[in-house]
């Protein structure tokens, strides 16, 4: 084993400038290919979870794992089982509350879950969350601000969605209309934003998009967003603009024009298409694009957007590709190859998974196959936002759109927010400290906003600071006020 390390440590694989060397961040090799997750807390390490732990992928010995590594490949935390002892697959994470939530569906397709806290130590053992069932599709996690884990899975009769406290009761569950598998959540503040395949007449599916608030109440049915044309297909990825509005990739495969890579914007209160399927990415012939993933900057002003693509002669994946868009989908910076496997033959890229952080770092890990031992490592690299230097909205040279400013601050009872610029927002959001959402203002008067110190519900605010924001064009801008 100590050889074939060395020797597959040697690979080197071409990689774009602002993107890191990638480092084998897994210490046994497997025997096949890993389902997996990372989650990003700053710019020097991640928290993985994959499954075939300790390379064995085997439909009776298969377990799932976890470890920290730093993107230079130093294991904080070693190679760990995260499962039971028993067969154990589909893992994903999630972050509620300060801590790492993993999940995994176990061999009679129950599902189970653990907690970590950022250091790695066990807070929570493995726990049973639901013995419903789960089919074969990876289950989706997502939390609020209140500390509690949203979840969509595929169970007998379509798709659940579920809110739960981690080690406590399950408060909401729900089955979402007419759908039939495969689903991702997503929780930003208030909005929970899903997309499911569902029914659209007999056996055909097509992807929806629903919407619900943090109490369960469905605020946007679910509705086919893709060209009805287009052929069934679950390869998508979601983020949030500065404003709160649901953003997707999706793989649109039409046998008779092609396959592209579109995005979707949809609006967070109405669910009206801001943008309806704009062609980001036209596959070349013959070289399939997988894994779409999309992730949003420092401050959501745009959009990182990556994938997997085949290459010639062959179409096996070797290209991890990358591109900057603005919210509207054109470019900021054009599709290139971030990582360029094509020198080394054979090779193919799997279960391709990425993340940023509040910096707007991305950071993305890969199964890879090593044709020395037979066998695949997972791979991360990491891309520094500074080197294109659009991560945070503060790089730019060309000033804010938008500028806010208060009639007094400190104040008592009630402020009025003051918007300069060529173009005024049609809302402003409050939030606390903490980053949860207090309000949304749309009573604007001229180019001001009243804020009467409530919240949503009616209630006065306690004394403290809040962080009023607003966004023109899909930039967004910031002040904080102090209520005393």
């Amino acid at each position: 084993m100590i050889p074939a390390l060395v020797v597959s440590c040697l690979i080197s694989v071409t990689h774009a400038p602002g993107w890191s060397d990638p480092v084998i961040s897994d210490q046994i090799p497997n025997n096949d290919v890993q389902r997996k997750d990372l989650i990003a807390l700053d710019g020097s390490s991640v928290h993985q979870s994959w499954d075939g732990y300790e390379g064995i992928y085997h439909p009776f010995t298969n377990r799932v794992g976890r470890n920290i590594v730093t993107v230079d490949g130093v294991f904080i935390l070693p190679d760990t089982l995260v499962s039971r002892d028993v067969w154990s697959g589909y893992p994903s994470m999630t972050m509620v509350g300060g801590q790492i939530a993993y999940f995994w569906r176990e061999y009679d397709e129950h599902i189970w879950y653990a907690l970590t806290d950022q250091n790695g130590d066990l807070t929570l053992p493995p726990t049973q969350f639901s013995s419903l069932g789960c089919v074969w599709s990876e289950i989706s996690a997502s939390s609020d601000s209140l500390g509690r884990i949203h979840l969509t899975w595929d169970a007998p009769g379509g798709i659940y969605y579920s809110v739960f406290y981690p080690g406590g009761p399950e408060v909401f569950r729900d089955t979402i209309p007419e759908s039939a598998e495969n689903s991702l959540v997503l929780v930003d503040h208030d909005r929970v934003h899903i997309l499911v395949l569902g029914f659209a007449g007999g056996s055909t599916q097509l992807p929806r998009y629903l919407e619900y608030d943090l109490d369960g109440n469905m605020i946007i049915a679910p509705f086919e967003f893709a060209d009805p044309a287009a052929e069934p297909e679950h390869r998508w990825s979601m983020t949030t603009d500065a404003e709160g509005n649901a953003c997707i990739l999706y793989r649109e495969a039409i046998s008779s024009v092609g396959e592209y890579l579109k995005l979707y914007r949809i609006e967070r209160d109405t669910g009206s298409l801001l943008v309806d399927g704009e062609v980001i990415y036209t596959e070349p012939s013959g070289r399939m694009t997988n894994w779409p993933t999309l992730l949003r900057t420092s401050g959501g002003s745009s959009l990182y957007a990556l994938w997997i693509e085949g290459a010639p002669p062959d179409g096996f994946n070797r290209y991890v590709k990358f591109c900057v868009l603005d919210l509207n989908g054109d470019y900021i910076e054009a599709p290139y190859i971030a990582y360029d496997y094509t020198d080394e033959t054979p090779e193919d890229l799997y279960y391709f998974r990425a993340c940023s952080n509040d910096a707007g770092d991305v950071f993305a890990n890969w199964t890879e196959y090593d044709p020395i031992i037979d066998g695949a490592w997972i791979r991360l690299g990491w891309f520094d936002h500074n080197w294109l230097g659009i991560g945070d909205d503060s790089t730019s040279t060309a000033g804010p759109s938008l500028l806010l400013s208060s009639s007094c601050n400190p104040f008592s009872s009630s402020v009025t927010i003051i918007c300069e610029g060529e173009a005024l927002p049609g809302q402003l959001m409050v939030y606390d400290i903490t980053g949860r959402l207090i309000r949304s203002l749309s009573d604007r008067e001229g180019s001001s906003f009243l804020w009467d110190g409530r919240d949503a519900s009616g209630a006065e605010v306690p004394t403290g600071t809040y962080i009023i924001q607003g966004a023109v064009d899909g930039r967004a801008t910031s002040i904080k006020v102090v209520r005393l």
